[in-house]
C-alpha cells in the first residue's frame, strides 16, 4: 500500500465513523486526504469498494494480533474462545477510540453485511481451529464448513450490541452461547 491509498483510506476510516458509511461523500474523503476526486477513483472504482478495502485492511490488521496473541494456545477448542475474545476486544477498542455511535456502528455492520468478502478472514482462522480440533480429537468429525458458518451467524447476531456492553457481561453472555455451540460438537 503506498502513502496515496495510506491518506485515502485513514481519511475514509476517520470520516465513516465519524458520520456513517451513507452521509460520508467521496469528495469528503477527498477534502480529508488531501487528495484530488479523482485520485481516489484512480484506486477504488467506487465508495463500496474503498470501504471494502478498509474493512479489509482492519480486519487484516485485527487478525495478524490475534494470530500473534493466540499463537502459544495449543487446544483447538481453548484456540477458538481465545481467537473470538480477542477478536471482540479489538473491535471494541476501535470503536472507542472512532468515538462511533450505535446508530453508525449498525449502518456499518449493515453495508458489512453486504460485503461478505469480509467474512473470508473470520473464516480462515476459525476453521483452522475446528479442523485442529477434529485432529486433536476433541471435536467429532464435522462438517468444518458448515460449523464455522453456524458459529459466524449466531456470534454475528450479537456482535453489534456486544459492542456497546460492559466487557465483562459480554464474555459471560458470549462464552455461554459459544460453549453451548462448542459442547455440541465434542466428541
Amino acid at each position: 500500500m503506498n502513502s496515496t491509498e495510506l491518506k485515502i483510506l485513514t481519511a475514509a476510516h476517520q470520516l465513516f465513523f465519524r458520520f456513517g458509511f451513507k452521509k460520508t461523500s467521496v469528495d469528503e474523503i477527498a477534502a480529508e486526504a488531501g487528495v484530488g476526486k479523482g485520485t481516489i477513483y484512480n484506486h477504488y472504482s467506487n465508495k463500496e469498494e474503498l470501504f471494502m478495502k478498509l474493512g479489509e485492511s482492519m480486519q487484516t490488521l485485527v487478525k495478524e494480533q490475534v494470530e500473534r496473541e493466540i499463537s502459544h494456545v495449543t487446544q483447538a477448542d481453548e484456540r477458538i474462545f481465545e481467537r473470538i475474545d480477542r477478536e471482540m476486544k479489538l473491535f471494541s477498542a476501535k470503536k472507542l477510540e472512532s468515538g462511533a455511535t450505535p446508530a453508525i456502528m449498525q449502518e456499518l455492520f449493515e453495508v458489512c453485511g453486504h460485503l461478505k468478502s469480509l467474512q473470508k478472514y473470520n473464516e480462515i482462522g476459525l476453521i483452522r481451529d475446528l479442523e485442529l480440533g477434529v485432529e486433536q480429537g476433541i471435536f467429532k468429525k464435522i462438517d468444518v464448513e458448515q460449523t464455522f458458518k453456524s458459529i459466524y451467524t449466531v456470534m454475528g447476531q450479537f456482535m453489534l450490541k456486544w459492542l456497546f456492553m460492559d466487557y465483562e457481561e459480554v464474555k459471560l453472555e458470549r462464552n455461554s452461547i459459544l460453549k453451548m455451540m462448542i459442547d455440541g460438537i465434542r466428541v
